[in-house]
């Protein structure tokens, strides 16, 4: 499948932004915006849309919420720079914010790009669903988190100060004793992202690697 790459002025113009982060110089880099992160962006995302519904066929496919805005919602960021200066792309349920859900995601930045899967800032209830649905089969989740496959992901999230779950087997702990919890591949590595198709291909293998552990922890039947 023939997917379109970032270029060198992708990442220039995204280091510019974040200098002259202002209406005037976006209105007069428009095109490079559009030419160098918004078509890129948008070539990947949909030519990653059918491995996404093969993982979950729930997930919403309608790009103006796949893609992020280019324009921070000034009613949340009042006195933030307008624009951001990195782009990203979460495949997700329809109309679920990304606190309320798991999801699979993929982003660039002037520092470099990463994939993987996860939640952002998620609320309680998101996060005691999936602490439950670990301790109900704890041999099943590490196996899944722990399979080959999950090596090139680095686990992250906000972790407690003080072990939450003191009675809970010791190989758990890390996933439990979290506010939110991710799977996180990044590299600093820009000029992979340049060839369209070699990045299609890493990020889709990457979305089959995570898989089994995504359908787990979405309750979803597996592959």
């Amino acid at each position: 499948m023939a997917c379109k790459g970032f270029t060198k002025d992708t990442y220039v113009f995204l280091m510019e932004l974040g200098l002259n982060n202002n209406k005037t110089f976006f209105e007069q880099n428009r095109d490079r915006y559009q030419k160098g992160v918004r078509e890129p962006m948008t070539a990947l995302a949909q030519a990653l849309i059918p491995t996404a519904l093969k993982i979950d066929p729930n997930i919403n496919t309608k790009m103006n919420t796949v893609l992020s805005r280019i324009y921070r919602d000034a009613r949340r960021t009042h006195g933030v720079d307008p624009y951001r200066n990195n782009a990203w792309m979460t495949f997700r349920p329809p109309q679920v914010a990304t606190e309320e859900c798991f999801c699979m995601y993929f982003e660039i930045s002037t520092e470099g790009y990463g994939y993987g899967m996860g939640t952002y800032a998620a609320n309680s209830a998101l996060m005691a669903t999936m602490r439950a649905h670990i301790l109900s089969d704890p041999a099943r989740f590490l196996s899944l988190a722990n399979a080959p496959a999950m090596s090139r992901f680095t686990l992250e999230g906000e972790a407690y100060k003080k072990d939450h779950f003191p009675d809970a087997p010791d190989a758990l702990k890390p996933y439990l004793n979290r506010k939110n919890l991710s799977w996180c591949f990044f590299s600093d590595k820009l000029s992979r992202t340049m060839d369209g198709n070699a990045l299609y291909e890493e990020v889709k293998t990457a979305m089959e690697d995570m898989a089994a552990l995504y359908q787990y922890l979405t309750f979803k039947t597996s592959l």
